[in-house]
């Protein structure tokens, strides 16, 4: 499948934030100890369910097998999108802890935005990742999305808060505006190879 080093802090001191919520629930009390970077020679490799795309080694095999990123994605979530597709297609993430990089971005739990319109664009890659999904239908999914929607905007309304209505009204009109796209990307990521130009070989 997919094997990536250990992400750091741009010290070197601790894990990144995000690759550390990402292996958390695989290895919580095996690779997050305070000793564990001190102590790498326990296993060769790790099974983790996801790490994020901030540097990934596959082979070429792999990734005839998995696909490209899926265009319907912009800017984050494309990394999950293939994860699952992985999965799909009977692989795993591994982490080699004899290999580090030091990834450069903030060390936040969550990043903040100006303004609603951006912060829906981030949450509706979050959306996209569901709707995407090839493990369950389309269907499945697109119900799972309404769910979710429908409560967010139910939470928004009592009592009103202008600022969660609007983002959930954003979020909403890019899956409405997009979502004949969204659909054909899902029917296509369940095939080998897809999102891969065959002129690009």
């Amino acid at each position: 499948g997919i094997l990536s080093p250990l992400h750091l802090e741009p010290s070197g001191n601790n894990f990144d934030y995000v690759f550390e919520s990402c292996i958390r629930d695989s290895l919580s009390r095996e690779i997050l100890s305070p000793f564990f970077l001190k102590d790498i020679q326990k296993k060769p490799i790790y099974k983790v369910g996801f790490v994020n795309g901030a540097a990934w080694f596959f082979s070429l095999d792999v990734l005839k097998k998995i696909g490209g990123f899926n265009p319907a994605f912009f800017h984050y979530g494309e990394d999950n999108n293939l994860g699952q597709r992985l999965n799909y297609h009977n692989m795993s993430f591994y982490i080699d802890p004899t290999a580090r990089i030091f990834h450069d971005c903030p060390q936040v739990a969550k990043r903040t935005y100006q303004d609603i319109r951006s912060q829906a664009i981030r949450d509706y890659s979050d959306f996209l990742i569901v709707l995407s999904n090839p493990k369950y239908s389309f269907i499945y999914n697109l119900r799972e999305v309404c769910v979710i929607l429908f409560s967010d905007f139910i939470k928004s309304l009592l009592p009103f808060r202008a600022k969660a209505f609007k983002r959930i009204l954003f979020i909403s009109f890019y899956i409405f505006r997009n979502f004949l796209i969204i659909r054909s990307n899902f029917y296509k990521s369940l095939f080998s190879g897809a999102f891969i130009d065959s002129n690009d070989s």
